[in-house]
């Protein structure tokens, strides 16, 4: 049942301590997560680390020829499939799918900087793709917890918000308001989604062994945690913009001539 996260486990300790040592050198800066908020879910090191190594695949696949679209595309395949994976009760392969096919969401913007091809019709493509992919996780889960009331419940909590904080975040920037705040932000929630299908099966292992149709408790509270600081968010976000917004209108008002 562990086999499968003893090479994970070292992998994240190896490179969590050669991320801290490289970005105390600052040889991990990147425009793109210094714009994103410290947050206590996701290291900054080690996202700042992620981002360096998928920037070379990045660069690599852009000099073979591969396009951001077809990245997207990727992307999207693989997340129906670890939907559908999970939502068949194989939560190892579905998070390992799903933290596969992520990967292919952070290349296609990389790729289409590196080539020229970035575009507002891209972004909305990729940003399509990634609502798309939160979704069928999510739905996938659903699916599972279809007949568990609690884990179905936490599942659709943790759904809305997820898609609040998003469309908040792409509302307030059509209104002219940046409101890159708050936690549980969409790499944040795919990390800890992927290692709640990872471990959940292994704290299974001892806390439920015999059970037909495991809750997965480690799960069930990484969902709770998701959902909770989803909606937090996205409340946070809303107030956030609600408020620029009234202040321009204050502003445009007094500016008018009596």
């Amino acid at each position: 049942m562990f086999v499968h996260l003893l090479p994970m486990g070292a992998v994240m300790l190896l490179g969590g301590a050669y991320a801290s040592r490289r970005r105390s050198r600052h040889q991990f800066a990147s425009p793109r997560t210094d714009k994103l908020p410290d947050s206590p879910f996701v290291p900054r090191p080690l996202l700042e680390a992620g981002y360096a190594a998928i920037s070379r695949i990045g660069r690599g696949a852009a000099r073979i020829g591969l396009s951001a679209n077809l990245c997207t595309a990727l992307s999207i395949v693989l997340g129906l499939v670890a939907a559908c994976v999970v939502g068949s009760g194989q939560l190892v392969a579905g998070g390992l799918l799903l933290l596969f096919s992520s990967s292919f969401d952070t290349l296609d913007g990389i790729i289409a900087r590196e080539t020229g091809t970035a575009s507002d019709a891209g972004e909305l493509l990729d940003a399509a793709a990634d609502r798309l992919n939160d979704a069928a996780a999510f739905l996938g889960l659903a699916y599972y917890y279809r007949n568990d009331l609690l884990g179905f419940v936490l599942v659709c909590v943790a759904l809305v918000g997820s898609l609040l904080v998003s469309y908040v975040r792409a509302k307030g920037e059509a209104m002219q308001v940046e409101c890159a705040v708050g936690w549980m932000q969409r790499h944040e929630r795919i990390i800890w989604l992927g290692l709640g299908l990872l471990l959940g099966p292994a704290a299974a292992h001892w806390l439920e062994p015999d059970a037909v149709t495991p809750h997965y408790h480690v799960l069930l509270m990484i969902l709770a945690i998701i959902g909770f600081f989803s909606l937090f968010t996205a409340i946070q976000r809303t107030r956030l913009v609600y408020q620029a917004l009234v202040a321009r209108r204050d502003s445009t008002r007094k500016a008018r001539p009596a």
